[in-house]
């Protein structure tokens, strides 16, 4: 909800550029005549139209960049709650493990050489070493 209401204000401030930048294009100065009185000069300048429509659209591209920030930084978020839920559960998975008397790793291990000890030792005995 966050990351569009930005990126709504990010558009209308590069509308609004373009749109102001319409409505002041015209400047208004004032000459004097031969007479020494001053005239209204009014003048079109694209200039101008062009320095509203680019700081419209600088401010709404920052504007938007901010918005996709915080949309990335929502995202990382959910991302770290999910990974802590998944770490909880195998956390409560390996205690309940212990609490049932599985073999550790070592004692698997442990096992596993005396097997192998074991079946040698048969070996030499079939052979009468």
């Amino acid at each position: 909800m966050l990351v569009k209401t930005i990126n709504t204000i990010g558009v209308l401030c590069i509308i609004g550029g373009v749109v102001l930048g319409f409505q002041n294009y015209e400047v208004v100065t004032f000459d004097e005549n031969i007479l020494g009185e001053y005239q209204e000069v009014t003048e079109e300048s694209f200039l101008v139209w062009l320095l509203y429509a680019l700081a419209g659209l600088f401010t709404g591209i920052i504007i938007i960049g901010f918005g996709r920030i915080i949309e990335l930084l929502e995202v990382s978020k959910d991302v770290q709650v999910d990974t802590k839920y998944m770490v909880e559960d195998l956390k409560k998975n390996v205690i309940s493990m212990k609490e049932n008397d599985h073999p550790t790793k070592k004692e698997v291990e442990g096992e596993k050489h005396n097997s192998i000890n074991n079946s040698s030792n048969s070996d030499k005995s079939k052979r009468g070493e």
